[in-house]
């Protein structure tokens, strides 16, 4: 009777917060709550039976935020992009405002794998807000900045 009331993504080991969102099929991506105080969130592809965590966020200062999580092709290869946030605050150093960080992943047909080049992308992450009292801004905080940036440098 209980698997009944779950989300067949879940097994009910955790709640979905983002997703799911249909890649290919009956193939999806999701992002689920974990019961981690250090990574309380996970990255999960499920095809049919099969379930795969992909990543897991960290905390960094604060509980991260999935801002977005979206499709997108590069080079004719289906990505999964997330863009994940945390608040910083740190008195002592003057530092007060969001980080952002990018994480792509290629869609290979049958799981996800980083994708090291989005990933690592140094105008992919970034603080918005005060740093060592400037002001500092970053420029992809939603979908349609990051989507414009990807296909400007990844044609």
């Amino acid at each position: 009777m209980l698997f009944l009331f779950c989300s067949p993504p879940s097994f009910c080991q955790g709640e979905i917060v983002q997703g799911p969102f249909k890649i290919d099929g009956d193939k999806i991506v999701y992002i689920q709550k974990e019961n981690s105080t250090d990574f309380p969130l996970g990255l999960y592809y499920s095809s049919g039976s099969k379930r795969i965590k992909v990543d897991r966020y960290e905390v960094d200062g604060d509980i991260q935020n999935i801002d977005s999580l979206f499709l997108i092709k590069v080079n004719n290869v289906k990505n999964v992009i997330a863009l994940v946030s945390w608040h910083q605050f740190h008195q002592a150093e003057s530092i007060n405002g969001v980080t952002y960080q990018v994480y792509g992943y290629k869609y290979n047909g049958e799981t996800l794998i980083p994708n090291e080049n989005i990933t690592n992308d140094p105008e992919l992450n970034g603080m918005d807000g005060e740093f060592n009292g400037g002001e500092v801004h970053f420029k992809y905080k939603d979908t349609a900045s990051i989507k414009q940036y990807i296909k400007n440098k990844y044609k």
